[in-house]
């Protein structure tokens, strides 16, 4: 949980207005779910994975809490690795290159 907390503090929402991948609803529940969690987690509503799933499932551990924090994590590592060539403004060259790789 640390490392996700860690990632969505650094991806801010002014960050994700950027992508529209997060916002796409395309996914039904698991994606609505996935934003709830980032938003608990960015807001300080919840410390820990029981405290996560309990406001997802309504249960101390569920499967689907598992799958659901993996997407989010995901998420934000792709949004980091988008995110960081578009701020510092670099090339398309070089903003390709770094996609690529």
């Amino acid at each position: 949980m640390l490392e996700l907390q860690q990632l969505v503090s650094y991806v801010t929402p002014n960050r994700l207005k950027r992508l529209s991948f997060f916002r796409n609803s395309s996914q039904g529940d698991e994606n609505t779910q996935m934003q709830q969690l980032y938003h608990a987690i960015f807001n300080d509503e919840i410390e820990n994975d029981k405290e996560a799933c309990q406001l997802l499932f309504g249960k101390d551990k569920d499967r689907r809490y598992a799958k659901v924090k993996h997407r989010l994590k995901q998420q934000m590592l792709d949004t980091v690795l988008l995110l960081e060539p578009i701020e510092k403004g670099l090339s398309d060259y070089h903003e390709s290159f770094t996609v690529l790789r």
